[in-house]
């Protein structure tokens, strides 16, 4: 029993993971204000739950903070792409539900299949950016082919978006813990896609989460 209520026992580490689910969601709150840097928002979400949550290592606002200034680019882009993607098709649905037809309703349900096929392929894009190196086009081509190829696990986060959105709607408060929670959540999905695809790293190499990786590489990119 003392152990349960040790520093390094199970009750502590728990109590230290949800503070920083809590500090992680309350980063992605504020960063994602403007509404146009939710994508950018999402990126530094992934990586610092990725990193400081599931895999113990330095701090959330450290590894988000390097996330954002690491990624805007292209965080910033893929997320205003996506937004104006899911406007478009927001407003078609809205447009198809106030005609009481046949063929209203059928196109209505069309349109929020694709709104929920375009939230899951994001999850994919965002969680890339912030794990790999690729051109943009690469990113969306890939995260399809994902998104179809395991399509169990792209249901389960589809599971994990709705439920997250139905308890945000309930209260606005749960907003303070839900985006980091669902992104923990689905990392264990995304992450078990990735690892069957990507090669396994070699004996004692170090994983892609444990330094800035990807800092190095644009380094060495921009002094090639």
């Amino acid at each position: 029993m003392k152990s349960f209520f040790a520093l390094d026992g199970p009750l502590l580490r728990c109590f230290d993971r949800l503070g920083k689910l809590i500090l992680a969601s309350v980063l992605w709150l504020l960063v994602s204000l403007p509404v146009f840097t939710m994508g950018l928002a999402s990126t530094a979400l992934y990586y610092s739950v990725m990193k400081s949550v599931r895999n113990d290592r330095d701090y959330v606002m450290k590894q988000f903070y390097d996330a954002l200034r690491r990624e805007w680019k292209q965080g910033l882009f893929m997320g205003c792409l996506y937004l104006l993607a899911f406007a478009l098709l927001l407003f078609d649905a809205i447009a198809w539900r106030q005609e009481h037809s046949g063929r209203g309703l059928f196109l209505f349900l069309l349109c929020a299949a694709a709104i929920a096929f375009l939230m899951i392929s994001a999850v994919y894009v965002f969680s890339m950016i912030s794990r790999f190196e690729m051109p943009t086009k690469d990113l969306i081509r890939i995260a399809l082919f994902l998104e179809f190829r395991y399509l169990p696990s792209s249901v389960g986060i589809g599971m994990i978006l709705a439920g997250s959105l139905w308890l945000i709607s309930l209260s606005y408060y749960t907003v303070l813990f839900v985006p980091g929670t669902a992104c923990y959540l689905i990392s264990s999905l995304t992450e078990r896609i990735y690892q069957s695809v990507v090669p396994k790293p070699e004996a004692g190499r170090e994983q892609w989460y444990d330094k800035k990786i990807k800092e190095e590489s644009d380094a060495n990119q921009e002094t090639g």
